[in-house]
Order: structure tokens, then C-alpha cells, then sequence
């Protein structure tokens, strides 16, 4: 694949690692929350943004052009799991970790109980629903004679 303008794509490879900078840098920091934040969250949260927004344009256009998606379709799609990941993430980290603490950090209790586990089941049920066309495509593309 050729890279039709070097400078986008070098300045977007330099945000990615400037992005990664700032994560790996605020590691040591304590991150807080929302409310109360630590030295940490800021840093954290520049870092990602400036990591994560130079890929949504490469992750749009293998989608759309892969699986025929239209692009204001994608690029809802990806922001709209980008907020879900930032306003839900915090409440989803803290009940996982209120789980494991309950359970004694054994991680077999998200798999034995049935509504953790029928949501487990949903998601691979969903993901198996969301791959299969494309998993089909390919391998027609494969298997196809000359």
C-alpha cells in the first residue's frame, strides 16, 4: 500500500508517539477521577486523545472499504464508542474491581454466574455476528478458481 501524502502520515505517526509519551510518562503519577483528580489524569487523558484520534481515519477507511460501510455511518460509529468508552470506563473499572475484591480475586466468578456469563456469551455471540461476513468474503476470495 503507498502512502499518497508522507507528511499526514508522519505527523500522524508523531501524534500516536507523542500520545504515547504522555500514557507511558503519568504511569507513575496517581491517576484520581473525574471529581477528584489525581497528577496523573490529565496526562492520561491528553495522552490518549492525541493517540487515539490520528487512528480513527485509517480504522474508517479499512472499514469502509472492506466491508462497503458508508463513511458518516463509521465515523459515528467510532465516536460514539469513544464517549461510551470514556463516560462508561470508570464506572465499569470500578464494579470489576468491587467484583474481584467480593470474590477474593478470583476472575472464575465472571464466567461461573449466569448474567455474567450470558452477557459473555451475547458479546462472542455478537462479535461471531459482526465477523462473519467478512471471514465469508475472504475466503471466497481465497478458495476462488482463476
Amino acid at each position: 500500500m503507498k502512502v499518497k501524502n508522507p507528511k499526514d502520515f508522519l505527523a500522524g505517526l508523531m501524534f500516536i508517539v507523542f500520545g504515547l509519551f504522555f500514557v507511558i510518562g503519568a504511569r507513575n503519577y496517581q491517576l484520581g477521577s473525574a471529581a477528584r483528580m489525581g497528577p496523573a489524569y490529565f496526562p492520561t487523558l491528553l495522552g490518549t486523545l492525541i493517540g487515539v484520534l490520528p487512528g480513527i481515519g485509517p480504522v474508517a477507511t479499512i472499514a469502509m472499504l472492506t466491508l462497503g460501510i458508508p463513511s458518516n455511518l463509521v465515523m459515528a460509529l467510532i465516536i460514539g464508542a469513544l464517549i461510551l468508552g470514556f463516560v462508561l470506563g470508570p464506572m465499569m473499572e470500578e464494579n470489576l474491581r468491587r467484583a474481584l475484591l467480593l470474590s477474593r480475586g478470583d476472575p472464575t466468578v465472571l464466567f461461573t454466574r449466569p448474567i455474567s456469563a450470558g452477557f459473555l456469551i451475547a458479546a462472542i455471540i455478537l462479535l461471531g455476528i459482526v465477523l462473519a461476513p467478512t471471514v465469508r468474503k475472504k475466503r471466497e476470495e481465497v478458495f476462488e478458481e482463476d
